[in-house]
């Protein structure tokens, strides 16, 4: 018995390509990158999963679509594109039911941009924005002030709020593209590159919470050695996952995260709180060049597995430590 197959794209003029597809987080719609229209120029459209109907739902293209990302409730999808002016990636949103497209990055001078100075785990700007848990909001990364930083934003799909939630960044760099919101949706924590000395080399990672609302804005890490960061001990995370730079906890109470912070090259785990600031040092290596390779937050927030090297000659065990 042969399976039941049919196309969900429409039919593609002569060279053109589907480039890029995801599925709805409900599982009925896929939304699809594509050259359906017009050789070489990337519109997005959505299909209906049983077939029943495809639609663009990008709004009129001078450029190309870069990349998109479904709302957590299926209801809207976020994504770049140099829709307005040819090499100027902004931000926008088209609602699915019906494609009203809405541009939520604000003005931007000649060379600004929605991306990333810095790119992550093979990930640039295409890493760069992100849907609030409640789907109402996308915090996305810009160079709007300077060409040579980027700063956070939040930006409401509906058009009625567009906001700078990073502060005093002069730097070059700026915020890396890997922030994260809490599960409740209230705060937003993310990395900042702080040059502090003369070379591009000098420099250190340290990590910072900032409300939505705009009520507050703290450095959650504690003050860093000489070369020390908040960033993942290694680069593959193949053997050692889950591995992470810094998590939320499920509860949204407290942040974890690795770092050298207290001896260079000794990258023990962090909790810090997303309101106050107060840290604690969770982990117990005993050497330089031990590690805390990865970590999961136990469901009640209570608790965090980590995988870490100890001692010397090093073997890596998983440990269980509490929260603060």
């Amino acid at each position: 018995m042969g399976n039941k197959i049919f196309r969900l794209s429409s039919d593609i003029q002569y060279a053109g390509d589907v480039r890029l597809f995801q599925i709805s987080p409900n599982n009925k719609y896929v939304a699809y990158m594509a050259d359906q229209d017009t050789d070489e120029k990337f519109e997005l459209f959505v299909a209906c999963t049983d077939g029943s109907a495809v639609s663009k739902i990008s709004g009129a293209m001078v450029g190309d679509i870069q990349d998109f990302q479904w709302s957590p409730d299926s209801t809207h999808i976020a994504y770049r594109a140099d829709q307005d002016r040819a090499d100027q990636y902004e931000l926008y949103v088209s609602r699915v039911i019906d494609g009203e497209n809405i541009k939520l990055s604000g003005d931007m001078m000649a060379g600004s941009y929605v991306g990333a100075a810095i790119r992550q785990n093979g990930k640039g700007d295409d890493n760069s924005y992100r849907w609030a848990p409640d789907s109402t909001a996308v915090a996305y990364t810009a160079n709007v002030e300077s060409r040579y930083y980027f700063d956070l934003y939040v930006s409401n799909i509906d058009g009625s709020r567009n906001e700078k939630v990073s502060r005093n960044l002069t730097q070059r760099f700026g915020v890396y593209p890997d922030f994260i919101w809490s599960p409740d949706g209230k705060y937003i924590a993310y990395r900042v590159h702080h040059h502090i000395g003369p070379n591009l080399g000098d420099y250190t990672l340290e990590l910072y919470s900032t409300a939505v609302n705009g009520s507050s804005h703290i450095k959650v890490s504690g003050p860093m050695v000489k070369d020390g960061h908040i960033e993942m001990a290694i680069a593959s995370t193949a053997f050692y996952s889950p591995n992470y730079t810094f998590k939320w906890a499920p509860d949204s109470s407290r942040i974890a995260y690795v770092a050298d912070q207290d001896t260079d090259e000794k990258f023990e785990l962090y909790t810090t709180s997303p309101i106050t600031g107060d840290y604690a040092t969770v982990s117990n290596l005993a050497v330089v060049g031990n590690y805390v390779y990865g970590f999961l937050w136990h469901e009640d927030s209570t608790q965090i597995l980590y995988n870490a090297s100890q001692g010397y000659p090093s073997r890596i065990n998983v440990f269980v430590t509490d929260t603060d």
